[in-house]
């Protein structure tokens, strides 16, 4: 018995190993078609680099800083140390990288300082100031001793709230600009501690003058934020020589790495799952750089991924086979650092990269065409493939055809929540309400063959039979107030029993929704309690059906009600899918695991594209974000792919308007003394003004006790006097005589 009991002990352990390995098989064979090659035998450094780069260690925190609750890069360090000191700064980092704590420590620090201070943040959209807004009222509370005075304000093209009574104020520039040139708001301009440019290099985008004038105007400390700014040195230079007529310095803060890094593919309707998703090498986007004759450089901004290192260092290898390109190989090359099997680091990659750069440049132009030749195939493939579809069918037709088909090969890839962007506002909507119908019709075809609709009859028929005999033990809804008897009690609860099966038979199938990982199938009341209104859901409406398939839409012309409600249902990670214009690019918090590009645009430049692309890999949400084109030229990717940032020009900012309206503003500005002794006189006056309306009713029955006449000459005394008697009566010369 004990032999038997052995044996099968041993023949299950075999059974559970065999099972571990199928799995891992079976996890192999998923990570060749996500990553689109062969698993080769590799040395456990190769394995680090080129498989699993989104797993090396990040740069962290030397130190804790008791700040903040988290600990700082030595860049954050130094910014929160210019913060505390009053100073001003410019902060350059890459999106995702960190640099929004510092807006909101700025505004924990004036909310604790006292009750007058106030702090300014300056959004260039009005959908990114009332995302602020509303984040801020999430984020802080305090009490106040006056009704009239609040913790968040906002000022808006479209709407104000609270503006001038507030502590934190979130603005649009033009709004702001309103309140720095209007002679009555001075008094509470000196309160301002801090104003907070987020998205600054919009100074060189449309309506940058207003930035320029806003940035001009400011006597208060500064921040400006931005991800995407050109010329850094330029444009520091002429806002720190503005600063230093105020008697302040303009600290320069420049951070370069970003946290999580940015991979791009290119979508294709091949049939084969493994050549949908290709994903394309950064050095096939800089082909035509590549000149006979002249020095080869790569732009400043170029970036590798660690596995687009070893694609590269291999296509090295096979034009050049010197020790110089050997040495480069990762098993050679990281033995300089301590413990590299298990030990390599972000940072490390680094170093490799620029020597594989440098080691590039210095190879003949017949080896570096080579080099590229090779890495390019299957991108070029791809590409071709794609334009030859795009000649046969226009973007618009292209687009709606196969954007489900994009849809599940992120969701086979897990590569979903994603923003899919287009820049056409009808397109966006009818690309949502198409992929939500033709989820609705897989559905129906379903349902039709494993009998669904029989079963949901059937269940409707049980409810009906529940209800009738509920009515005939007396129980009727007019009588739902009154307390059921025990046998009531009884079918009421099969009743709601049968209810809940039967709403959940007549809601979406979970196989044909859109659900991120790891989350629940939404349902009309969860709509209804995010959007934080209740019968916010219109089952009318196909957007808001398409919801409930974990799609949506999102553009400016859009009721705000379903902006707000679809920000908040994607930043709770209940939504897979969102079909935006560029109004989700600029700073908005809504953290995604890949951006898609869906057609071309006349807008879609080097700018915009930064900016949408930084929506994905979000720090503490992803280790990596993706970046997919879908319907997009090979030329255009190319273009955008290799596209540097542009150089931020002036604007013409003495306008008619905005001169007349300083020297306005310049006519009323008054020395400390004038300005106390203009307030010393309204406050007689108002003294003096109330006097007389005190002491007129009683002179008035003194003058009806004695029997006291008015002179016809005294009528027309009085009624040459201004309206108002008072101040404007004494400068008139009027006088109170019985």
């Amino acid at each position: 018995d004990k032999k038997d009991k052995k044996d099968k002990k041993d023949d299950k352990g075999k059974d559970k190993d065999k099972k571990d390995k199928d799995k891992d098989k079976k996890e192999e064979k998923k990570l060749k078609r996500s990553l689109g090659f062969q698993l080769p035998e590799q040395s456990a450094v190769r394995y680090q680099v080129e498989l699993a780069a989104e797993h090396l260690r990040r740069p962290a925190g030397v130190e804790g800083d008791e700040r903040v609750k988290f600990k700082p890069d030595l860049w954050q360090k130094r910014l929160l140390d210019i913060v505390d000191s009053g100073g001003s700064a410019l902060v350059v980092a890459p999106t995702a990288s960190g640099k929004t704590f510092i807006a909101y420590y700025v505004m924990e620090m004036c909310l604790r300082a006292n009750d007058e201070g106030v702090v300014i943040y300056v959004a260039p959209s009005q959908a990114l100031a009332e995302q602020v807004f509303y984040e801020v009222q999430a984020r802080y509370t305090k009490s106040y001793r006056s009704d009239s005075e609040h913790l968040t304000g906002i000022f808006c093209t479209a709407w104000r709230d609270h503006h001038l009574e507030c502590q934190i104020l979130v603005v649009e520039p033009a709004c702001l600009e309103l309140l720095m040139l209007e002679p009555v708001y001075a008094g509470w301009l000196r309160r301002v501690r801090h104003i907070i440019f987020d998205e600054i290099h919009s100074v060189g985008m449309a309506g940058g003058d207003v930035w320029e004038r806003t940035l001009l105007y400011t006597d208060a400390p500064m921040l400006g934020l931005s991800a995407t700014l050109g010329n850094v040195a330029g444009f520091h230079s002429w806002l720190a020589a503005a600063e230093a007529q105020r008697g302040r310095e303009l600290h320069l803060v420049v951070h370069n790495e970003r946290y999580n890094d940015l991979c791009p593919y290119v979508w294709t309707d091949r049939e084969a799952a493994e050549e949908q998703i290709v994903p394309l090498h950064p050095c096939w986007a800089t082909l035509k750089r590549l000149v006979p004759g002249r020095r080869w450089e790569f732009p400043s901004d170029f970036k590798l991924l660690p596995e687009d290192c070893v694609r590269l260092r291999d296509a090295m290898a096979e034009v050049d086979p010197s020790p110089a390109t050997a040495e480069l190989a990762p098993e050679r090359y990281f033995q300089r650092v301590a413990d590299p099997t298990f030990n390599l680091s972000m940072r490390d990659t680094k170093g490799w990269e620029a020597d594989l750069k440098r080691r590039f440049c210095e190879l003949p132009h017949d080896a570096q065409r080579g080099a590229l030749d090779r890495i390019a195939l299957r991108s070029e493939a791809a590409c071709a493939h794609v334009e030859g579809q795009l000649a046969q069918l226009s973007e618009t037709r292209y687009l709606q055809a196969n954007m489900l088909r994009m849809i599940r090969s992120l969701q086979r890839a897990e590569m979903l929540p994603c923003i899919v962007f287009h820049m056409t506002r009808k397109n966006c909507e009818r690309f949502a309400e198409r992929v939500a119908e033709l989820l609705r019709r897989e559905e129906e075809a379903e349902h039709e063959r494993d009998g669904h609709a029989k079963e949901v009859q059937k269940q409707e028929k049980k409810v009906q039979d529940v209800e009738r005999a509920l009515e005939k033990m007396g129980w009727s809804r007019d009588k739902a107030d009154d307390e059921p008897t025990e046998d009531q009690k009884e079918v009421l609860q099969s009743l709601d029993i049968a209810r809940n099966k039967l709403r959940k038979l007549q809601s979406v199938d979970p196989r044909f929704a859109l659900i991120p990982p790891g989350q629940t199938q939404l349902t009309e009341e969860e709509i209804d309690e995010i959007a934080g209104r209740k019968g916010f859901f219109n089952p009318r409406k196909p957007l808001h059906r398409a919801l409930l398939r974990g799609i949506a839409a999102h553009h400016g012309g859009l009721p705000r009600a379903y902006h707000m409600a679809v920000c908040r249902l994607f930043r709770m990670k209940r939504l897979a899918v969102v079909v935006a214009t560029e109004t989700l690019a600029m700073g908005i918090n809504m953290p995604t695991k890949t951006s898609v590009f869906a057609g071309d645009a006349v807008f879609l430049n080097g700018m915009n594209y930064r900016q949408m692309a930084g929506r994905a890999g979000r720090r503490g949400f992803d280790l990596r974000g993706n970046i997919v084109f879908m319907g997009v030229r090979r030329e255009k990717v190319q273009r955008l792919m290799n596209s540097e940032l542009p150089t931020l020009t002036g604007n013409m900012l003495l306008t008619g308007t905005g001169a007349l309206r300083m020297l306005i503003k310049q006519a009323s500005i008054y020395t400390k003394a004038e300005h106390d002794l203009q307030l010393q006189r309204k406050t007689l006056e108002e003294k003096i003004d109330r006097i007389e309306e005190l002491v007129g009713p009683v002179l008035a029955g003194w003058r009806g006790a004695k029997g006291y006449r008015e002179r016809p000459d005294d009528a027309a005394r009085l009624a040459a006097l201004p309206a108002g008697g008072g101040a404007a009566g004494r400068r008139a010369g009027g006088v109170l005589s019985a």
